[in-house]
């Protein structure tokens, strides 16, 4: 084999070497993108199932937070009734108002 010959070789299978560590990087950015792509999609699954499981908990958070405000005042209105104190909470308005001119008419 002439000189030549063997630096033909040589490049040969240099140039082999790199195509191949070439290929085999590609093939590993593919397998990368592919592996992201997935991950990506499985990502925005769970945020449409978060998406629609949000606006009934909100609705709850309000209907639990409405029913602590309720609760709270009633306590009070309570705790005030028990001291002599009416509130339009616990009696309405109006009817206070009937029972207080029956009350004058009365006397």
């Amino acid at each position: 084999m002439s000189r030549t010959e063997s630096e033909i070789a040589s490049m040969t299978h240099a140039a082999n070497a790199r195509m191949s560590a070439l290929y085999d990087l590609v093939n590993a950015q593919r397998q990368s993108m592919i592996r992201q792509y997935r991950h990506f999609t499985s990502s925005i699954e769970d945020m449409n199932s978060i998406t629609a499981v949000l606006p009934a908990v909100v609705r709850r958070v309000t209907d639990f937070s409405n029913a602590l405000v309720q609760v709270s005042e009633l306590r009070v209105v309570l705790f005030d009734a028990l001291h002599g104190r009416l509130s339009d909470f616990l009696v309405p308005q109006t009817t206070m108002a009937r029972t207080l001119r029956n009350i004058v008419s009365e006397l």
